[in-house]
């Protein structure tokens, strides 16, 4: 499953996402393979040998250009920004961003900037000396909320990803999925706008709302209570 998701996604969204998958699917995954019995853990890793080398001979073999061109995209976009050079298609742009952000953040630290927040931060990247003027999103919810809000934004946007984790230790009702979901959530939401469109917003709310009123739920069914 996880190498089929892998490749779905390699297709459909960003190496973000991809990343996000790979670090939630991981924590929900060894937590699993702690509990399972001897037996599961013998078939999953049986599985795992049989299955790697079929995929990579029919699937990755198929698509390692793709990869490889993916991979030196990644590397030299690491080498650009090293250099100052913020221009690329995908850590670079975003690294760029967030520094010029922190440039002007004497304009929006405290109080925000409202409605002019969008005309500001275009204002900032088409002046940028950075090369930035092509990159007109914002790629960071919380820097997004920050602009926006000023203190309040930020202090708001933390709290949601914070409330769930402060409950759970204050309940000592550790659930691990809720964990990899928030991992997952919090990596797309620092390389991207989801909690600022409108399509994904509600759907992000009503999980950390789910997470932080009914997390003892969540760990009632990890010890199969439920």
């Amino acid at each position: 499953m996880f190498l089929l998701l892998t490749i779905f996604l390699s297709f459909t969204v960003t190496k973000a996402g991809i990343l996000a998958f790979i670090l939630g699917f991981g924590i929900i995954n060894f937590y699993l393979l702690k509990h399972s019995s001897f037996r599961v853990r013998s078939a999953i890793l049986i599985g795992i040998v049989l299955l790697v080398p079929i995929f990579g001979i029919f699937v990755f073999d198929g698509l390692k250009e793709k990869y490889k061109e993916r991979t030196e995209e990644i590397k030299r976009e690491v080498e650009n920004v090293k250099r100052g050079v913020y221009a690329g298609g995908t850590i670079a742009p975003r690294i760029g961003f967030i520094r010029e952000s922190f440039i002007h953040v004497d304009e929006f630290g405290v109080w925000g900037l409202g409605i002019y927040a969008k005309h500001r931060v275009n204002q900032w990247l088409q002046s940028s000396k950075d090369g930035l003027g092509a990159f007109t999103n914002v790629h960071n919810s919380f820097i997004h909320y920050w602009i926006q809000g000023g203190v309040l934004g930020l202090a708001m946007i933390v709290f949601l990803f914070c409330a769930p984790l402060y409950r759970m230790l204050r309940t000592q009702k550790v659930s691990w999925l809720i964990c990899a979901l928030l991992v997952i959530i919090f990596v797309m939401n620092n390389t991207c706008i989801l909690l600022a469109l409108n399509n994904s917003r509600l759907m992000i709310l009503l999980l950390l709302g789910m997470f932080y009123f009914y997390g003892d739920v969540f760990w009632r069914l990890e010890k199969g209570d439920c």
